[in-house]
């Protein structure tokens, strides 16, 4: 049944409710605690870890649809819970989840609002194994409603958190398969170039090559049926090529030749699903056979061995499961050291006082203390606030608003808009200001608070609408809810800018 993006998306604020999201106020690591987070767990738990185990307890048979992905069904195949081993799961996806907490441990959930319809409506729990690792648990359903759906996700969680507290009990049975393998450390160590993967592919089944695109080698692995069987029965312009072992397909499409071969039986196997098949895709034919045969050469032997059994995975709830301060989540990207949870200092009253101020030590906690006593009287809702380098970056708890605050002793209004930005004249609380760049999804407003435009002394308020936290959606274009910018900025003139 067809819905609009705005219904699921009201739909999805309602699977929210219970999502817990880091205040301002609440406690900080200690400094330098985090940062010495080990990826060894995640890496034994990537290549080690059975998926099919952490859906024990989903009713169903557990099939493998990848070499780290597993699958049960329900409602005639109308709905599935697919548990991942080995995601990608960094800063930058934590800021986009809220945080929940699953069987005792840190855990973040995901809502997918961007569709059109509910056909593959899709919640996801990542359950964080490392700063940049998680175990993944998606449910999905056609037709169904996304609260139900979370629900299901969180319960799979729940189960699988249980089961990580005793990995040893987690590990495949068969040996030296293609789940024991990152295919990007198949690539690096069977052809001898660096290889990498970029978003939706965030898994340990899909990776390419470096380099510039007439060169690079992209590979996936699937759970599937055969593909030479498969292409005998329904060629499509498919030929065969003679491989070392075995035989494959080769397609080409433009300049790109793509070749598909069974690597090996499913370990967990179902109808559809009887044999894990590689897909590997060059320029140039030559190219392709050769990568193919260096990656078959390099599977045929030992998978590398993996670093020591962890006791446990995950972080307990309240534990530190990242480099850098909760706080932090407001922003997608951070660099070490760039970032800290805001101090609670006291904000100065006056220009001079705030002028001083933005020359010292403490100028972004300054910043902060400017910032968030107006977001938090504009949104109604307690502020989430970080320390950025001399600024303050903060958002109300539902992340949907993204405002920047700095203070510039040394700079003057006419310097405001640079990079070729477009300059609009405003006034905020009687003060010259101006506004760059607007569009429906960001403001940036700069106030000279000295009275002039030529005088040193700034106060900038940035801000940017996002989708509600823990929902992958579109960015808001709603130039109403960007007044709250102005307002915000215009409360942190008048009560500390005025004299």
């Amino acid at each position: 049944m067809a819905k609009s993006s705005a219904a699921v998306l009201a739909l999805a604020l309602l699977a929210l409710t219970g999502c817990t999201s880091t205040v301002a106020g609440e406690p900080a690591a200690p400094e330098g605690v985090s940062a010495g987070i080990p990826e060894t767990p995640a890496m034994w738990a990537s290549t080690q870890i059975d998926p099919c185990k952490l859906l024990a307890a989903q009713p169903g048979t557990a099939f493998s649809v990848k070499p780290h992905s597993c699958a049960v069904e329900a409602d005639g195949a109308k709905s599935r819970i697919v548990a991942r081993v080995g995601t990608a799961f960094d800063h930058s996806w934590r800021k986009r989840s809220a945080p929940v907490t699953v069987g005792g441990l840190t855990a973040y959930q995901r809502i997918d609002a961007s569709k059109s319809t509910f056909d593959d409506t899709s919640c996801k729990v990542d359950i964080p194994l490392s700063a940049t690792v998680s175990v993944q648990l998606e449910a999905r359903a056609s037709d169904a409603a996304v609260e139900s759906g979370c629900a299901s996700a969180r319960a799979a969680a729940t189960s699988a958190a249980g089961l990580l507290a005793k990995p040893e009990g987690l590990t495949r049975v068969m040996q030296n398969t293609l789940g024991h393998w990152d295919l990007c450390d198949l690539l690096t160590s069977a052809l001898g170039e660096q290889a990498s993967r970029e978003e939706p592919a965030l898994n340990r089944d899909s990776c390419k090559t470096e380099g510039i695109s007439s060169s690079q080698v992209s590979l996936e692995a699937t759970t599937g049926t055969d593909p030479v069987s498969d292409a005998r029965a329904n060629p499509q312009g498919a030929t065969f090529v003679q491989l070392q072992g075995t035989e494959a397909t080769q397609l080409i499409s433009g300049l790109t030749c793509v070749l598909e071969w069974t690597q090996e039986r499913s370990p967990v196997e179902r109808p559809g699903y009887e044999v894990q098949r590689m897909r590997l895709a060059a320029e140039q034919c030559p190219r392709s056979v050769e990568a193919a045969n260096k990656i078959r050469l390099k599977l045929a032997g030992k998978a590398p061995a993996p670093p020591a059994r962890p006791a446990k995975l995950g972080f307990p709830e309240g534990t530190p499961d990242e480099s850098s301060d909760r706080a932090c989540q407001v922003l997608t990207y951070v660099e070490p050291g760039d970032c800290r949870a805001a101090k609670g200092i006291a904000a100065p009253k006056g220009i001079e006082a705030n002028m001083t101020a933005a020359r010292g030590a403490e100028s972004s906690d300054v910043a902060c203390a400017l910032l968030g006593p107006a977001l938090r009287e504009v949104t109604g809702q307690e502020p989430v606030l970080a320390s950025k380098g001399k600024s303050c970056v903060g958002r109300p708890k539902d992340f949907t608003l993204d405002v920047q605050l700095v203070v510039d002793a040394d700079s003057s209004l006419n310097e405001a808009c640079t990079m070729g930005l477009a300059r609009q004249t405003v006034s905020l609380s009687g003060k010259p200001s101006v506004s760059c760049g607007p569009s429906e999804s960001s403001l940036m407003l700069t106030a000279g608070v000295r009275g002039s435009a030529e005088a040193k002394g700034t106060v900038g308020v940035y801000g940017t609408l996002d989708a509600p936290r823990g929902i992958s959606a579109e960015q808001p274009k709603d130039a109403e809810r960007l007044k709250a910018v102005e307002r915000i900025a215009e409360l942190v003139i008048t009560r500390h800018f005025t004299s």
